[in-house]
C-alpha cells in the first residue's frame, strides 16, 4: 500500500469528465453525501479524490486552472494531512513492524466524530476519504454505516474499495457509485513517467499487461520484489503437492504483509485469466517465462475448474477483510484446493 505518493499529486490523468461532473457539484452542494468510487487496485482512485479535494479547497477553476496547485496553500495542507477540512483513513502503520496494517479499526471510524462534529472552515464541504473500505472489518463497517445513515449536511464521504464484492450491501445501497475503469497504455505510459524512469518501452508494456494496466500495482511491485513473488507462485501451481514446506513458508511470509497478500491475489487472478485466455488462443503476454508457464499450467488444470476456483477466490477474498480471517489458511487452502482439482 502506498498512501504518500498519492497525496502529493499535483496532475492527474484521466477521468476528466468524471472530476468536472464531481467539482461542479461539490461547488454547487448538489453532490450526494456518500460517493463510492471502485475499480482495479492502482489505478487512482484515490489520487482523483486527493486531486479533487486540492482543487476544490483551493478554489481552482477547472477551465482557466489560474491558481497553481503547487503554490496552493490548502493543497500544500492536504498533502501534510493538517488540512481542517479533510481527513483520511487509512490503516494504521505499525512502527514495530514498519508496515500497514491489515485492517481500519472501529476507533479509527469513531474517532472521526470530532472532526465531523467541528465547525466548517471558511464555509466550505468537509471530505472525508476511507482508503479504503475494503480493509473495514465488520465492526468498523457497521459503525461506519450508523454515520451514513445520518447524513450531516456539507460533508462528504468518498470511499474507496478496490473490490465492492468485500462491502456490506448496507453500505453499499447509501452511496452513489461511479466505476473506474483500467488505464490505455498511452495513459499508463504517461503516469509511469512521471513516478519511474530508465525503464524501457517492453518493460513498460510488461508491467501494463502483468498489472492489467494498473500504475499503483507496477510501482507496488516494482517496490516489493515482485518478480520473487511471481516465481514463488508459479512453482506453487507447478508443484502440485499439498502441504509443501515451500507452500508452508510461502503462506507464512505472504500473509504477514499485507502487500504482499494483495500482489498475491491480484498475480493468481491473473494467472488464472491468462490460463483462460491462451486456451481460447489469446496469446498476449510479453513475458517469455511468464508465457512458457502459463501454457503449462493452462495444460493441467481444465476450464470449469478455472472459473470453480476464481470464484472461491472472491467469495473468500470478501471474508477474509470483512472478518479479519486468516491469511496464511487462505492461501494454504487456495493451493489445496488448486491441487485437487488438477487434471480433472
Amino acid at each position: 500500500m502506498d498512501f504518500e505518493s498519492q497525496k502529493k499529486v499535483t496532475n492527474y490523468i484521466g477521468n476528466s469528465n468524471l472530476f468536472e461532473l464531481i467539482i461542479t457539484k461539490l461547488n454547487n452542494k448538489t453532490l450526494h453525501n456518500s460517493i463510492l468510487l471502485y475499480g482495479n487496485q492502482g489505478i487512482g482512485k484515490s489520487t482523483f479524490v486527493y486531486y479533487l479535494a486540492k482543487n476544490y479547497f483551493s478554489n481552482i477553476d477547472i477551465n482557466s486552472n489560474k491558481i497553481d496547485i503547487n503554490n496552493s496553500h490548502d493543497s500544500n495542507l492536504i498533502s501534510n494531512n493538517s488540512h481542517p477540512n479533510f481527513r483520511v483513513i487509512i490503516p494504521n502503520f505499525d512502527e514495530k513492524k514498519k508496515l500497514y496494517k491489515s485492517e481500519i479499526t472501529i476507533e479509527q471510524i469513531r474517532q472521526l466524530s470530532d472532526f465531523i462534529n467541528f465547525t466548517n472552515k471558511d464555509n466550505k464541504n468537509k471530505i472525508i476519504l476511507i482508503d479504503s473500505v475494503d480493509y473495514l472489518n465488520l465492526s468498523s463497517s457497521n459503525s461506519l454505516l450508523k454515520i451514513l445513515e445520518e447524513p450531516k449536511k456539507n460533508l462528504y464521504f468518498f470511499l474507496i474499495s478496490h473490490n465492492p464484492n468485500k462491502i456490506l450491501s448496507t453500505i453499499q445501497s447509501r452511496c452513489i457509485k461511479f466505476k473506474f475503469s483500467n488505464h490505455n497504455f498511452e495513459n499508463f505510459r504517461k503516469i509511469i513517467d512521471l513516478s519511474l524512469s530508465n525503464y524501457s518501452e517492453t518493460e513498460i508494456q510488461n508491467l501494463y499487461n502483468f498489472s492489467n494496466g494498473s500504475p499503483g500495482i507496477s510501482i507496488e511491485y516494482l517496490d516489493n520484489d515482485y518478480l520473487e513473488i511471481k516465481n514463488n507462485i508459479i512453482d506453487l501451481f507447478l508443484e502440485n503437492e499439498l502441504l509443501s514446506k515451500n507452500l508452508i513458508d510461502f503462506s507464512k511470509s505472504c500473509s504477514k504483509n499485507i502487500t504482499f497478500f494483495n500482489i498475491f491475489i491480484f498475480f493468481i487472478r491473473y494467472v488464472l485469466t491468462s490460463c483462460i485466455k491462451y486456451k481460447i488462443g489469446i496469446h498476449d503476454i510479453q513475458d517469455d517465462y511468464l508465457e512458457e508457464n502459463i501454457m503449462k499450467i493452462s495444460k493441467i488444470i481444465s476450464d470449469n475448474k478455472i472459473f470453480i476456483i476464481l470464484d472461491y477466490i472472491n467469495e473468500n477474498e470478501k471474508n477474509i477483510s470483512i472478518y479479519n480471517l486468516d491469511k496464511k489458511m487462505f492461501i494454504i487452502n487456495f493451493f489445496s484446493k488448486l491441487s485437487q482439482n488438477l487434471n480433472k
